[in-house]
């Protein structure tokens, strides 16, 4: 298939070829952070709206999960990114990695009442902080130099964060980085409510269609297997009152081919239940 150009691309521009012809200019200084800054502008604006795409076809979470995490880090270039998401027994898990970060901390419950977490949350603002960012509950504390924290947040409705450790090659990020996480933290947060909703009515879905199976089920032996034992319960109380043995044994006989019909019957629901290529395939 045709391979993805970036909006550089298509535009003609360069972030390279714009710095050379700031420094051509004699003003190279300004007009080469400028062109950074388009440069920076640009690639939150390619990271945001590729996410949005794929956060509108994608509805698998662990996959979109994924996904976030790898493009947030390529995004700020850090060594690492782990996504932090709500769950609802546990509070926060770390439930996507990206990077050099060992892969022992996934699904890692962070310890609560963590406070750079609730700064975040509660300004809305990206944190660069620096030292122990964190702490798990098997690994303990998180250190890193410098990192980035950032709340996801849709409609009122908690998503996680992300948090960037470290910048490659840089003692810190920059004002620039803050910006940019900013940025993909707001699409992401988009995506992510997006993919939850689904999950959520598939879910509904799935219950849905289980309580009309058991209704139908129960219908099924209600109407068919309970009235066929009651008939025979009743039959065999008649010849059993009458107390002659023709009458005995012509009853029997009767009960044995309705016996035979209601275990047949009995056979084909179970069927349905569970069907005879689930145990060929040794599930």
């Amino acid at each position: 298939g045709k391979s993805e150009q970036s909006p550089f691309a298509r535009c003609g521009f360069s972030p390279d070829a714009a710095a050379v012809s700031a420094d051509d200019s004699g003003d190279g200084g300004q007009a080469d952070a400028g062109a950074l800054e388009l440069f920076g502008a640009v690639q939150a604006l390619e990271a945001t709206v590729s996410l949005s795409r794929v956060g509108a076809v994608e509805t698998d979470l662990d996959s979109l999960l994924e996904l976030i995490a790898k493009r947030g880090r390529a995004l700020v270039d850090s060594r690492s990114l782990l996504l932090l998401a709500p769950e609802a027994n546990h509070g926060l898990i770390a439930a996507a990695l990206a990077g050099e970060i060992s892969s022992d901390v996934k699904n890692q419950v962070v310890i609560q009442g963590n406070p750079i977490l609730e700064s975040a949350r509660r300004d809305g603002l990206v944190q660069q902080v620096h030292g122990n960012i964190l702490d798990f509950s098997r690994s303990g504390p998180l250190i890193a130099s410098s990192a980035l924290v950032v709340h996801l947040e849709h409609r009122g409705a908690s998503q996680g964060y992300l948090v960037a450790l470290e910048s490659t090659g840089r003692e810190n990020f920059t004002s620039d980085d803050e910006l940019l996480f900013q940025s993909f933290a707001s699409s992401a947060s988009s995506s992510l409510a997006t993919a939850r909703d689904v999950e959520r009515d598939r879910l509904r879905m799935a219950i849905k269609a289980s309580e009309q199976e058991r209704r139908r089920w129960a219908m099924e032996l209600h109407d068919e297997t309970l009235q066929d034992l009651g008939a025979l319960k009743v039959m065999n109380e008649g010849a059993l009152g009458r107390g002659d043995p023709e009458t005995m044994r012509r009853s029997l006989e009767s009960a044995a081919v309705q016996l035979e019909e209601t275990i047949n019957s009995l056979e084909s629901l179970i069927q349905e239940l569970r069907p005879a290529t689930l145990d060929a395939l040794g599930v």
